[in-house]
């Protein structure tokens, strides 16, 4: 799925199989991907200049099945350096773990690591617990640091306007 943020009803993805709302920013496009490996949700806000090139950067939405008894043991089983069909492996490594509060829940923010092909010098994240138990994870990135406020600033809009319901 590919639309404009403007166009979603009052401007805010829903996820009634996850149970959460995430509001979109105006001139930026959400895409909806197929689950990818490890992830029940993935999803991105990119701006909408970036659409028909490589994004400057970008925030990233995913679900993730909870593997751990904390965000800390969670992020710590997503760790560590990839093996071909390793799907478990989301970062080479993290820093600055921050206890944090998402729509008034317990959440971990960090930085991390990826090396990849063509990948950015840098990630940050935010996730936390949803409802019904899988963690909500919200990552950005931009390729240049001249953009990284700018997505910077963006994510934490997004992750402000975060509501999980039902239970």
């Amino acid at each position: 799925m590919l639309v404009r943020c403007e166009d979603l009803p009052d401007q805010t993805f829903t996820s009634n199989d996850f149970r959460f709302t995430i509001a979109c920013p105006g001139n930026f496009t959400w895409q909806t991907y197929d689950p990818m490996p490890a992830r029940l949700f993935h999803a991105r806000a990119v701006d909408d200049r970036y659409l028909s090139g490589y994004p400057a950067g970008q925030v990233e939405i995913s679900v993730v099945p909870n593997s751990g008894n904390s965000l800390r043991d969670w992020v710590a089983s997503h760790l560590g350096q990839p093996y071909s069909g390793d799907t478990n492996h989301f970062w080479d490594s993290t820093s600055n773990l921050t206890d944090i509060q998402i729509a008034g829940r317990p959440a971990l923010g960090f930085d991390y690591v990826y090396v990849g092909p063509e990948g950015p010098p840098s990630f940050h994240a935010a996730a936390f617990v949803l409802p019904a138990g899988p963690v909500l994870l919200v990552d950005w990135w931009a390729f240049s640091s001249d953009y990284l406020p700018a997505i910077a600033s963006v994510a934490q809009q997004m992750i402000a306007t975060i509501q999980p319901f039902g239970a």
